[in-house]
C-alpha cells in the first residue's frame, strides 16, 4: 500500500486496497461505501461468509484498531481475525463503531473522501504523556453540505452528529500506533460512496490550532483516481471555509480549496495519480 498511495498520513485509504488487489493482484476487489455502523449490515456479511473489517476502541484496544468480522459466534459476539498483537478470537457486537466494506461485484466507481490529520500531540498522544482528549472527543467540528443542500454535521463539543447526505458517513478515527497500544493516532474522515457533481461545501472550527494535514481522494465513474495532499493552518475559534469542486466525468478535474477569514487563503493544488 505504500507503494501504490495507499495512506493518508496513518489512515488508509480503502478504495486504495481494491484498487491494488485489481490492478497489482488480479483479485476483483470493490470497496462499497455506506451508513455505519449497522449492526444489520455486518450480520448480513458474516452470516453470508463474506469477510468484514471492523473499528473498534475497546480493550485490549482501547486505543483503537482495524480486525477482520468472519462470523457469528452469539448474538452479540462476532468471531474475528486479528492482525494485532493481542489475537482476538471474538469481539462483542457493542464494541465496534463502524466498518469497512468490500465485494467482488463492480458498483458505481465514484467515491469521494476528505481526511484531517491535526498537528503531532495534538489528538495524537504518544506514550507518557496525560491524554488530553479523548480519542472519540473531535478536536474539529465540521459542516459539509452537497451540491444539492444536504447536510452533515459534527458537532466535536456535545460529539453530535446528523447527517441527511445519503451513502455517506463521517467518523473520528483512531488508531493505536504502537504495538504495545500505548500511543494513539487521530484523524478525522468524511467519505460518500455516491458523490454529485458540483461543489460541496465545507466549514470547519478547531478548538486547537496548529498546522493539520489533508488529504482528498476522488474516483470518477471510470474508475480513474485524483489524489490531492497538502496543509492547512487552523486557529481556534476562527471558521474555516471551503469548497470541493467534484467531477464525475474526469477526476482529474475535481479540486479543494480552503480559507479563512482574515488568513491568507490556501488552495490545494490538483495532483494526478
Amino acid at each position: 500500500l505504500r507503494e501504490n498511495k495507499g495512506y493518508s498520513g496513518s489512515s488508509i485509504l480503502w478504495p486504495k486496497v481494491a484498487e491494488y488487489a485489481r490492478n497489482v493482484k488480479g483479485i476483483q476487489l470493490y470497496y462499497y461505501e455506506g451508513w455505519g455502523p449497522d449492526k444489520g449490515v455486518v450480520n448480513t456479511y458474516v452470516c453470508n461468509r463474506s469477510p468484514i473489517i471492523l473499528n473498534t476502541k475497546s480493550r485490549p484496544y482501547s486505543n483503537g484498531h482495524f480486525l477482520v468480522a468472519t462470523g457469528s459466534s452469539t448474538n452479540d459476539t462476532w468471531n474475528v481475525n486479528d492482525p494485532g498483537g493481542f489475537n482476538l478470537s471474538t469481539l462483542k457486537s457493542t464494541s465496534y463503531l463502524g466498518y469497512r466494506k468490500y465485494g467482488s461485484t463492480p458498483k458505481e466507481p465514484s467515491y469521494l473522501t476528505m481526511i484531517i490529520h491535526p498537528p503531532t500531540g495534538v489528538g495524537n498522544i504518544v506514550a507518557g504523556q496525560q491524554q488530553a482528549v479523548a480519542g472519540n472527543d473531535s478536536l474539529l467540528s465540521i459542516t459539509i453540505t452537497d451540491p444539492v443542500g444536504r447536510e452533515l454535521r459534527y458537532n466535536a463539543q456535545d460529539k453530535t452528529l446528523n447527517n441527511s447526505i445519503l451513502d455517506s458517513l463521517y467518523q473520528v478515527e483512531v488508531l493505536g500506533s504502537r504495538d504495545d497500544n500505548s500511543a494513539f493516532v487521530e484523524a478525522y474522515v468524511f467519505s460518500t460512496g455516491t458523490p454529485l457533481e458540483g461543489k460541496y461545501k465545507i466549514e470547519i472550527t478547531a478548538r486547537q490550532g496548529g498546522v493539520h494535514q489533508v488529504s482528498m481522494l476522488a474516483y470518477d465513474k471510470t474508475g480513474l483516481s485524483n489524489l490531492i495532499s497538502s496543509q492547512i493552518t487552523l486557529v481556534p475559534g476562527i471558521k474555516l471555509l471551503g469548497t470541493i469542486s467534484y467531477d464525475k466525468q474526469q477526476a482529474a478535474n475535481t479540486t479543494i480549496n480552503l480559507e479563512a477569514p482574515n488568513v491568507s487563503s490556501v488552495y490545494l493544488p490538483v495532483v494526478t495519480r
